[in-house]
Order: C-alpha cells, then structure tokens, then sequence
C-alpha cells in the first residue's frame, strides 16, 4: 500500500506540472507571434485598393470581326413550342438576328425551353 500511496502521490504532482504547463502554453504562443485570442481583438485599417488601368482587348486576327453571328439557331427541348411570334421544334430552325426586334430576341435568349446558339450565315 505505501507504494500506491507514493505513486498516488507522485501522479497528482505530475498532474500539477501538466495543468500548470498547459496554463502557460497561450502565453509561448504569443510569444510565438500568433494573434491574441479573439476578446482582445484591436480593429485593422482596411487594405489599399489599387486600381490599374484598363487594358484594350488585342485583335490577335485580321479576320476577328469578320464572322460575327448574325443568326440564331433555335431548337425547342419538347415537340413544339412558340415564342415571339415563331414556332419552333426539335429540329434546328434559323432565324436572321435582323428579322427579330430587341425584346424578341431577349424572348428567345432567355427562354428556358428553347436552345439557342448564335451563329453565322454566309450573306450572298
């Protein structure tokens, strides 16, 4: 028994330098540099926008603005479906960007049953 009363002892001093070791671990950190914790938090002058320039797009060909669409391929996702005026179906229909007004064309563009997709017609 006196064993067990020395080891009894000699584990609750040992737990005595744990939990004082483990009280003085946050002030090694902030020695270490890390932040305070966060009660004691002092406010931060906000970071410096730098605004650059802005830059032109390059032309990297001379042909770059020579097939820009002037159609829309239209497909509808069910068997038939109208809108601005036309009917459409699962089989591609062409439609010039010059026979729709504006609001037709934002119509078609946002429609959610129909697939559009700008594309090219050779004029002539």
């Amino acid at each position: 028994m006196a064993n067990d009363k020395n080891s009894r002892t000699t584990g609750q001093a040992g737990n005595a330098r744990g939990q004082s070791e483990r009280q003085q671990a946050p002030a090694d950190l902030q020695q270490a540099g890390n932040p305070p914790p966060a009660g004691n938090e002092q406010p931060q002058e906000p970071a410096q926008v730098v605004e650059q320039p802005a830059q032109e797009p390059e032309t990297t060909s001379p042909l770059a603005g020579l097939f820009e669409p002037n159609a829309l391929e239209v497909v509808a996702k069910c068997e038939q479906f109208r809108r601005a005026g036309r009917v459409f179906t699962r089989e591609a229909t062409t439609v010039r960007l010059a026979e729709l007004s504006e609001a037709e064309l934002q119509l078609l563009c946002q429609e959610p049953m129909l697939a559009v997709q700008p594309t090219y017609i050779r004029e002539g």
